[in-house]
């Protein structure tokens, strides 16, 4: 990547999409049909921007996705185009080195996207598992962090998310921000965790009061708090397990 600091550009700002009919420019039709519905070439077009002299963005695009002699088809070549060099792909007209770095930096997205995903997922069904998956994250910090891990129907990790630090209270964890990340997180469940630097961990009386708050609106959402869980440097403690919270829901 190095050398695409030396490659003079070829790029030709001059053919842009709006040099093609509206009803052809991927902009527009992407807001016109949705980015799902798009063709590979389009989504690489937008991402490009420009052709070259006399050659608009979308043929430029195509002629990176589809090999010699090809069919254009649908969707195009993707496994072509994530195995090109960046010397091969500045070896199409009106694609220099700022258009090879867009591609190489959107192609490197797709991948670790597909790192995140292909993870095995992380079951939490018990106090236990969640204290293996984050107990280590928090168990040596300075200050209070709260964090909430929502899972889906078969109790698997969708996503974690730190929503306080500095001291969780009924104002810190405040059940609009909890469950409206659980509900963009298409969650059905939601564990509380967070830690007590001082070591004790026994759940003091605004825990108590902000779980029994927190689980009260879960209720009504119809996405439930599952357990709340204090984590200190030696020790952990399951809200669910040792108070009488739950039972009196």
């Amino acid at each position: 990547m190095d050398n695409l600091s030396n490659v003079q550009s070829t790029e030709h700002p001059v053919t842009s999409m709006q040099h093609m009919p509206i009803c052809e420019r991927p902009y527009e039709k992407l807001d016109r049909v949705g980015v799902e519905n798009l063709t590979n070439a389009e989504l690489l077009a937008i991402i490009i921007r420009t052709g070259k002299s006399g050659q608009n963005v979308l043929t430029t695009a195509k002629q990176l996705l589809y090999s010699e002699g090809g069919s254009e088809g649908v969707t195009g070549s993707l496994h072509r185009l994530i195995s090109l060099t960046p010397e091969e792909m500045m070896a199409c007209p009106g694609i220099g080195p700022v258009k090879t770095r867009q591609i190489l930096a959107t192609l490197e997205l797709g991948k670790r996207l597909g790192n995140e995903t292909s993870k095995p997922a992380k079951d939490l069904s018990s106090p236990e598992a969640v204290v293996s998956y984050i107990g280590n994250e928090l168990r040596f910090q300075a200050v209070e962090e709260a964090h909430i891990l929502m899972t889906d129907c078969r109790n698997q990790l969708i996503r974690s998310l730190l929503v306080s630090r500095g001291g969780v209270t009924s104002t810190s964890l405040h059940p609009r921000e909890v469950f409206r990340e659980a509900i963009r997180a298409n969650a059905t469940g939601v564990i509380i965790v967070h830690n007590h630097p001082s070591g004790f961990c026994e759940p003091s009386k605004s825990d108590i009061q902000t779980t029994i708050r927190l689980c009260k609106a879960g209720l009504m959402i119809g996405i439930p708090i599952n357990d709340h869980i204090i984590v200190t440097t030696n020790s952990w403690i399951s809200m669910r397990r040792e108070t009488d919270i739950w039972d009196q829901l």
